[in-house]
Parts: C-alpha cells; structure tokens; sequence
C-alpha cells in the first residue's frame, strides 16, 4: 500500500494501518492477531484519533478488516476501495499454512523463513516476471520480518487466519451500502470467482478488472491502480 500514500497525501490526509504483528507494528508474541481484532484495534484507532469517517483502502488481509469495518461500522466508512480482497473462504489456505508451522521458530532460520515467504507466499502471485525478482521490492517485503522476532511474528499472523471470520460476514454484507471500488488482477485467475460474487453482495459496489496483474495487482499494475482509486475518491469514475 506504500506506493499509494504520495500520491494519495496530496489530496488527502493518509493514515496508513500497520495490523498488529505485521510490517513494523508489534510483534510480540501472546497476543491474538485475528481479522476480528484488527479491525477492533482499528476502530479504537480511529476512535482515539477523533476520526468519524474514513475513505478506506484495503488489499489482502486488510481487506478483511475493512469488510468487518464497513459491514459492523458502515457509518464510519464513506468510501471502500479493496484491491484483491481476502473474501469468504479465498484465503491463500495453502502457502499460509506452509508459514504457519510452529515449529519453524526452532527449525529454521530467519533468513531461511523469509526465502520461504517470498518464494512460496509472495512471489508466485506476482504476474510481472521482473517483479518477482526484484531484490529491492523482495527487500522491502520480507525486511520486518528477517530476525528471529519478526519470523516468529509472522508465524503466529499465518496461524490466526481463520475463514469463519469472513464466511460470518456473508449475512452482513448487504449492510455495505457505502461506494464501493472492487479493483482485482485481471491473471489472478483463481480468486476471481470470490470478487464477482463480492460485487453482487455489495450492492453500491464497481468491479474492475486489471489487465496484466495478479494477487499483487499494486506490485503489477502501480499506475493503474492509483489512477483508478484518485478517480473513484474524486467521484470521477463512471
């Protein structure tokens, strides 16, 4: 989300939400880091900041978050952008449970984990080949979590997720009566089924695909995806 605050500050004042246990926001352990209590942990945020409502941008996991926000708290919400949202049962199951072994904080190094996240989590899912090697974009990634601290963190982030948090959100969706911008990687090929059944829930919801881009429709496609979130936040888009 980083390559959108820039452009975005210019217009507006940004708030970028680090959830807990991911990027540079805390990481100790014994603490739950399900989507349930992020989205209670941003609320409090909002909350403290004296903040009654938000245009919320939201991709992966945050968008989760920002489901439970716009759907428990639709006032609080007054524009929804989700880039390639965690939907219903879409969860990338299969590469986050490889993360998720606890063991892995005794068996293998930091170094070592943070290969494994990005060649198995993180790279696969980027459509652009040069992308996905990028050392710098690959650095900027896995930074937080290369020392033993932030391996363990994202252990436990990868073992809290958990579907029946959005599955719950089904019945509740409809109380999304808020603008709503579904932006989505055109080659993400598997998860497209979840965000057309996502623009029909949402009944105030555009769908837009985004050519030449997979889950990270942000790393493949930067330009388009800004264009198309200054438009909707100006009401611009058609």
């Amino acid at each position: 989300m980083e390559q959108l605050i820039e452009p975005l500050s210019k217009r507006h004042t940004v708030y970028l939400f680090d959830m807990i246990g991911f990027g540079y926001s805390d990481k100790r352990d014994f603490f739950d880091r399900s989507v349930k209590i992020q989205a209670d942990i941003a609320r409090e945020f909002l909350d403290k900041m004296k903040i009654d409502a938000v245009e919320l941008v939201a991709h992966d996991t945050g968008g989760s978050v920002a489901l439970i926000l716009a759907s428990k708290y639709p006032k609080l919400v007054k524009r929804l952008i989700l880039i390639n949202s965690v939907c219903y049962d879409s969860w990338s199951i299969e590469p986050m449970l490889g993360l998720a072994n606890p063991k892995l904080k005794d068996t293998m190094s930091a170094k070592d984990f943070v290969d494994k996240m990005w060649n198995e989590a993180i790279a696969p899912y980027i459509f652009r080949k040069e992308k996905r090697t990028d050392n710098e974009l690959r650095e900027s990634w896995v930074a937080p979590y290369s020392d033993e601290e932030g391996k363990l963190s994202m252990i436990r982030n990868a073992s809290s997720l958990n579907t029946n948090h959005t599955m719950e959100l089904v019945p509740h969706l409809k109380k999304i009566k808020m603008p709503t911008l579904l932006l989505w990687g055109d080659e993400d090929k598997e998860e497209l089924e979840f965000e057309e059944r996502l623009h029909k829930d949402i009944k105030m919801s555009k769908f837009v695909r985004i050519p030449k881009a997979g889950y990270y429709a942000l790393v493949d496609q930067e330009e388009v995806v800004l264009e198309k979130t200054l438009s909707f936040l100006k009401g611009q888009m058609k």
